[in-house]
This record gives C-alpha cells, sequence and structure tokens, in this order.
C-alpha cells in the first residue's frame, strides 16, 4: 500500500515538474515547504515511519550536522527530503544544524567541494568530519540508514 501510495504521488510529481522554477543556493526549510517542493506535506504526511527506529534515536549522540543537496527539478528531491524531514522531526533532532541546498543540473553548490553526483544528498557529519551519506533514496528506509550512520560512527 505505502508504495502504491508513492508512485501515484511520483506520477503526479512528473506532470508538475515541467512548470517549477529551478531555485540555486542555500535556502531554509521553510522556503523548502512553501516555494521550492510543490508536494512537500504530501510526502512527508503519507511517509510512515518506522517507530523503532526512531526509538533508538535516544541513544543517539545529537553531536552531528547534515548538509541536504537537492534539485527542485527532481523527484526523487520531491519525495526524499520530505520523509528526511519526517524522521528528523519524529525523532526530535535540532533543525539548526541541518544546512540545506538548492542546485540545478550541474549539481554544484558554489564554494563548497561536496562531490555530489545525485540528488538529494544527505550528508552526515560529526565533529566536522563526514561520516556517512544518504544519496539519491535510502538503501532500506531513511530512518534506518540515518541510524545506521549515526550508531556506526
Amino acid at each position: 500500500m505505502k508504495k502504491s501510495i508513492f508512485t501515484v504521488l511520483l506520477l503526479l510529481e512528473i506532470f508538475t515538474l515541467e512548470a517549477q522554477e529551478i531555485y540555486v543556493g542555500e535556502c531554509s526549510r521553510t522556503e523548502l515547504e512553501k516555494k521550492i517542493l510543490a508536494n512537500y506535506q504530501i510526502y512527508y504526511d503519507a511517509y510512515e515511519v518506522d517507530t523503532n527506529f526512531i526509538n533508538s534515536f535516544a541513544e543517539i549522540d545529537e553531536d552531528f550536522s547534515i548538509i541536504i543537496v537537492l534539485g527542485a527539478w527532481c523527484s526523487d528531491s520531491e519525495m526524499n527530503v520530505p520523509v528526511f524531514f519526517r524522521v528528523i522531526d519524529l525523532a526530535a533532532f535540532d533543525n539548526q544544524n541541518i544546512r540545506i541546498f538548492c542546485v540545478d543540473r550541474t549539481k554544484i553548490v558554489e564554494k563548497m567541494e561536496l562531490d555530489i553526483e545525485k540528488v538529494p544528498t544527505f550528508i552526515i557529519y560529526r565533529n566536522g568530519e563526514e561520516i556517512g551519506r544518504i544519496v539519491e533514496s535510502p538503501t532500506k528506509s531513511m530512518e534506518e540508514d540515518l541510524f545506521e550512520i549515526l550508531k556506526n560512527n
């Protein structure tokens, strides 16, 4: 059922992508929700989080930061960025340590060397060192992949 909902939403997104403006540069979460990702709230609300992992986040030291690189033109960004924030919100992580960058199809973030090949890319840092990435789509689930990165580093 979950896959069916996302399939319908993805098809809807494909039909609306052509009309979207391409945003480039750093943005706030509010800008992302309100004007950059057209279907943000739909994907956010539709995602069913595995609460077992959310409860496990209580064991994680919150001394980490995240850079998100996304394309407003990209269907994977449209779907996975809201899912990421749903996980972050339910885990009660501080959004202050999250920076969001929109890119065009070159996937270059000005003045930063991030080596982005696909979007979205979620880069997780601890003490200024990169400890892991979630690229394009999670391997297992957003909450499980994020938990594994944070737990093992």
